[in-house]
């Protein structure tokens, strides 16, 4: 790449992170959450048509927001492991930062479950993309875990594991799940269903005996 194709993508690029920096905000301070592609050009001091060379329409800049949503969880998780020193603190941090984060935005306005589920029903393939980063993340916690001695359960049985944590997490890592429970101390009832989750395969070998 020439250093003149360099420049024209690094200006690319930060037009574009200035553009979903904005609507962001908007979308996380507005009271009806819904977002104009105007309303955000106005407040960054530019024509609707600017933005539109970045993102071609509404839609787009809501993908755009579903993508980087998705990246900034997979940065948290992998910075909650480098954080922290234990498996088990590593395990409880990444599923508690992606629950918290996912409830604070739900909570900042109503059009962000618009979004979520954009994200469900239009962006599959990013949002699988995203689950397997996290299964193989969990999976590779628990290998070194059990590598160093904090789990007891055997490498045979992280894939059993893994099911047994994402069915107990789910209410607090699905979007409409954690949408319909805000009225409910969730942060508290995820730290406590991790903790439980972490005792139990650090004392308790034969916690899948069929796997």
């Amino acid at each position: 790449m020439s250093t003149q194709d360099e420049t024209i993508t690094r200006v690319h690029s930060a037009e574009t992170n200035r553009i979903l920096d904005e609507a962001e905000r908007q979308i996380l301070s507005l009271p009806t959450g819904k977002l104009r592609v105007v309303d955000v050009a106005a407040a960054l001091g530019m024509s609707h048509a600017n933005v539109y060379r970045f993102f071609k329409n509404r839609d787009a800049l809501l993908d755009g927001l579903v993508d980087r949503w998705l990246r900034d969880g997979e940065t948290r998780a992998e910075k909650a492991i480098t954080d922290h020193v234990t498996a088990g603190d590593q395990l409880k941090h990444v599923l508690l930062n992606l629950h918290l984060q996912t409830r604070a935005k739900i909570a900042s306005a109503p059009g962000v479950m618009d979004i979520y589920h954009r994200a469900l029903n239009t962006r599959t393939e990013a949002v699988e993309r995203h689950r397997a980063f996290l299964i193989q993340t969990c999976a590779g916690i628990i290998e070194f875990g059990i590598e160093r001695g904090e789990f007891k359960i055997e490498r045979t049985q992280i894939p059993a594991a893994l099911i047994l944590i994402e069915l107990a997490t789910r209410k607090f890592t699905h979007p409409v799940l954690i949408s319909e429970g805000l009225a409910d101390d969730t942060p508290a009832e995820a730290e406590s269903v991790l903790t439980f989750f972490i005792n139990a395969i650090r004392s308790a070998p034969s916690l899948f005996p069929n796997s």
